[in-house]
Order: structure tokens, then sequence, then C-alpha cells
């Protein structure tokens, strides 16, 4: 396989740095070609990720609970076309709503995490099922349901609770009887708030250093982002969803057949590098996941990393990238002390005329660092090292994260983890970040 060479220079250019955190799959022709652990399961008690590690997936649920629906279909169990209304009867204005638009994330029911105190305070606290969906049906509609997508896991607790009507048992329970057990993933299940699990990874963020993140009170997320996994059973999950094992082939094509957007029932489609792609992601107090799929050349990435900061997302398409003929050659880089002049004059508050991004450098016992939001506004803060190129120019890489900032006379060129470059000058007309 030509690409080999290239993704190993990508990926040990990225462990040298310290940009890998968690566990990676690579999958070609139902080969592993690459299943590498990296980094730690606990800091605190130094225990390292291992092919046992399990972490939490978020959102990688979603597609879990899809499928649990198309599995109760064909038990006729259910109907994706019925309303919601058959099921929740004292549910507002749900006749004309449907599984299928719950599915799809197109019933118009806002978000119940876009709420304003849902990440201050709501998601530290216990709720059962009933009555979270409580907390948002009254809510006004965004749109009329079926025409247009809108992410909502508010969405998938009410096929939560579809679920556990139409088969008299927990969530958990069914998940288990219908996908977990028929497949083998011993290592897959539902977290909630008292239940100890074995090789459970602790999850970090990052302030100059790696901090504790916070924790959702995990009483209610269930089939909206409540699972957890390991990256052996994800394995087994991806290659069941591609081979058709729990569902007949005409369900896996509605299933994945995209209905507003690019989304379809648990899965966002698309193309990359001209080749057909499914993929999600999942995000959750720290973790944050990331499958793609490539079902017609039979290639597929699994990343779950326990650093919230990791860009899973971008390394899973970066590697796909790469196994599709996009050559990678890791820069030849010369480490130089930062002068204190230097670091005086950099030291300041950047904006963009091209981005909304802003930024600060700030300096604190000699050492110089950027605090940039990153992913959901929240707020990170990395080391930066001076290097020089190959070529002679000098830059400013971060810890942590695959951005660099490049020098030159007038200005400060921001090269995000995307690769995107963005120019910014520095100013003080923004508030503290």
């Amino acid at each position: 396989m030509a690409y080999i060479d290239s993704l190993q220079e990508y990926l040990d250019f990225y462990e040298k740095n310290g940009y890998l955190q968690g566990n990676l799959l690579v999958l070609d022709k139902g080969e592993p070609i690459i299943r590498k652990s990296y980094g730690l399961a606990s800091l605190e008690y130094g225990i390292e990720n291992s092919s046992k590690t399990k972490f939490m997936i978020g959102s990688l649920t979603k597609s879990f609970t899809s499928m649990l629906i198309f599995i109760l279909q064909e038990q006729e169990l259910l109907q994706i076309n019925e309303p919601v209304q058959k099921y929740l009867k004292d549910f507002p204005n749900s006749s004309e709503m449907t599984i299928y638009h719950c599915l799809t994330c197109t019933t118009g029911i806002p978000d119940f995490t876009a709420s304003d105190d849902f990440w201050k305070k709501e998601m530290r606290l216990p709720q059962t099922l009933d009555e979270m969906i409580d907390g948002f049906k009254d809510k006004e509609r965004l749109f009329e349901s079926g025409s247009q997508y809108s992410y909502s896991s508010s969405d998938y607790l009410i096929l939560t609770k579809i679920i556990e009507l139409v088969t008299g048992v927990s969530y958990e329970a069914a998940l288990k009887q219908y996908i977990l057990e028929p497949l083998g993933m011993k290592d897959t299940g539902c977290l909630n708030e008292q239940r100890v699990v074995d090789d459970l990874a602790d999850s970090y963020s990052y302030w100059e250093k790696e901090i504790k993140t916070a924790k959702t009170n995990l009483s209610f997320p269930l089939g909206a982002y409540g699972m957890y996994s390991t990256l052996h059973d994800l394995q087994l999950w991806s290659q069941a969803t591609q081979e058709n094992q729990l569902i007949t082939e005409d369900s896996s094509n509605e299933l994945f057949e995209p209905f507003r957007d690019t989304y379809a029932c648990g899965w966002d489609i698309g193309q990359l590098m001209g080749q057909y792609c499914r993929q999600y992601m999942g995000v959750i107090d720290g973790f944050f996941s990331s499958i793609r799929q490539f079902p017609e050349k039979d290639f597929t990435v699994i990343f779950l990393s326990n650093q919230a900061v990791i860009p899973v997302t971008t390394i899973t398409k970066q590697i796909a990238e790469i196994r599709f003929g996009k050559k990678y050659t890791a820069p030849i880089e010369e480490k130089l002390d930062l002068p204190e002049e230097l670091q005086a004059e950099l030291v300041g508050k950047y904006v963009s005329d091209n981005t909304d991004i802003s930024f600060e450098l700030t300096s604190t016992n000699d050492r110089l660092y950027l605090q940039i939001p990153k992913k959901y506004d929240v707020l990170y803060k990395f080391e930066l090292v001076l290097l020089k190129s190959a070529s002679g120019f000098t830059f400013l890489r971060a810890a942590k994260i695959d951005e660099t900032l490049r020098i030159t006379k007038d200005a400060l060129i921001y090269k995000d983890v995307n690769g995107i470059l963005s120019q910014f000058r520095k100013t003080e007309d923004i508030p503290n970040l």
C-alpha cells in the first residue's frame, strides 16, 4: 500500500509533538493498518491508554439509536413514518411530527443542549428522561417539521422514550438485546451517574497543561449521547453497519439516505476527495470521538480521545486524505531561543479582517502562551515555541495542537489545524478573552 509511509510519517510527527491522545484504528480491506494507543487514560495514576480502555463516545450514540429504531421497524413494533403523538400522547403539536423527523433532526424542536443555562447549570443536575422531555416539549418550534434540518439532541431523547415504550424495557436493555449482544460488543454500554465501569478513561481539557474537565450528570443522555465503547467494539459496529448484519439492505439504504442537507439518520453523508463517506463525531465531557467509513473502498478510520482539544475529526479526515492520494511530508524544524525583546513585542491581543476569531498572546515566567477559543467557544491556553523552518522563516508552534503563528514584519500569519491561513494584527479594541 503506497500510502503507508506517508501515513506513518504523519503519525510520527503528530506523536512526537504530543498531538495525539487516545486510541486510533485505521482499517483497509478489513485489515488493521494502524491500531495504536497514545497518551494516558489517567494522568493522576499514570495509566496509559490501551486496547482495553473504554471511552465515552458522545453523539456517536445517535447512530446506535437510529439503528435500534430501524430494527424495531423490521420487528413491526413501530413505523418510522408514524407520528410521535401515537407514542407520546401528551406531546403538543406532534401529530405531524414523525419518528423519521426525529431521526433526521428535522422536527424543529430546539436542542436542549443549546439553552442558555444548560452548560452552566442543568448539565450537572440529575434528571429523568421524562423530566428532560417535559423541559423542551412546550418550546416554540424553530420551523415546521420536515422542512429544515437543525441538529438536536432533543429529537434523540424522544426516540429514546419511544424505544422504551415499544420494547417495554430500558433503552440500555434494548440496546444490549438488539445490537450489543448479537454483535459481541462486550465492552460497550450506557453510563449513568452511579455505575463504575472498569477501564473507563478519565477525560481532560487544556490550560497551559492538562486540566480536569467539567462532567455532565449521566442520568439522562441515554440515546442522545450516553454510551461508552472501545476501539475493538466500534470495529465490530462499523463492520456490522457496512455489511447489513442487523437490518436488511433496503432498511440500511434508507437509514443512510440524507434527508435535509447532508444529515441522514444519526450519520452525516458526504464526499471526501471524490470518495463517498459516512461519518459521525461525538463530544462529551472532554471525550472526543470520530468515525469515518468509506464503504466503496472498504476503508475506515476510528479515533477515540480523552482530551477535549485533540481535533479528532480533522485527524481522521487527514488520514483519509493520505489514503486517497494526498502525500504528507513532515516539516523540518529547528528550535530557537525566544528573545525577551521579541516575546515582549508579541504580547497583546490580535484580530483578523477576514475571520471572526480573535486571540491573545500572554507571557508568564519567560514563556509565551496563546489563548484562543476553540470548538463551542471554549477557551484554551497553549505554550508557544519559537522554531525556524528548513526554508529559513521563523514561526511559533503551539503545544498539544498542530497550529502555528508565522512572524512577519507587519502581522502574524495564523495557520489552524485544518491548514487555513489567516492574517492577524495587534489591537487594543477587543475585550479580555
